[in-house]
């Protein structure tokens, strides 16, 4: 299987980037409705592009901006490692948090296993 792990160089190859382009991020979709608690997720922020953030999670670009009943917008984070995982922290408090599970079980069908030949 191709090697799953995380780093900017991983997420610059499965979007086709250049990796010093790449910035993390926590992406927050803040509800209307005061009592749905906001989602937050990991995201990365590509330079150049600004109404979309690549949800980590999704595994794909999202947009940013004002929905029906929500609006979704990204700060970007610092991230640290400890033993449960990646840890996303943006200056205003909003954070997220993504294991070693959760890329396998996102990237796995999606990366090139390059023992296939």
């Amino acid at each position: 299987m191709a090697v799953i792990e995380f780093s900017k160089e991983f997420f610059a190859k499965v979007m086709l980037a250049q990796e010093s382009s790449l910035y993390f991020c926590v992406l927050s979709r803040i509800y209307d409705d005061p009592l749905i608690k906001t989602y937050t997720a990991p995201a990365i922020r590509v330079e150049g592009v600004e109404q979309s953030r690549y949800a980590i999670f999704d595994a794909r670009f999202v947009p940013l901006g004002r929905l029906s009943d929500s609006k979704v917008i990204s700060e970007d984070a610092t991230v640290y490692q400890d033993e449960k995982g990646w840890a996303f922290r943006a200056k205003s408090g909003a954070k997220a948090r993504l294991t070693q599970q959760n890329l396998y079980d996102i990237y796995a069908d999606r990366v090139v296993n390059p023992l296939l030949k």
